[in-house]
């Protein structure tokens, strides 16, 4: 699945991506990024998965774009 990281909380660890095929909100961990560096903007390829507390959940496979930093 494709996607956008609308807002990722580095912080806090977490943050949300928006898939572009169907609009859903999928939940991210920092402990699903597979090595990888986001940031809110960055375009995302991922797998959708599913725990006993959310079905909507995301593991980041590859940051395909990242938004360019100032």
């Amino acid at each position: 699945m494709y996607g956008v990281v609308t807002k990722y909380f580095k912080d806090r660890g977490y943050g949300f991506i928006q898939c572009i095929s169907d609009g859903e909100i999928y939940f991210l961990h920092k402990k699903d990024l597979n090595g990888e560096h986001i940031e809110t903007g960055c375009h995302v390829y991922f797998v959708k998965f599913e725990t006993r507390r959310r079905n909507n959940n995301a593991a980041i496979l590859n940051v395909i774009e990242a938004p360019e930093r100032i």
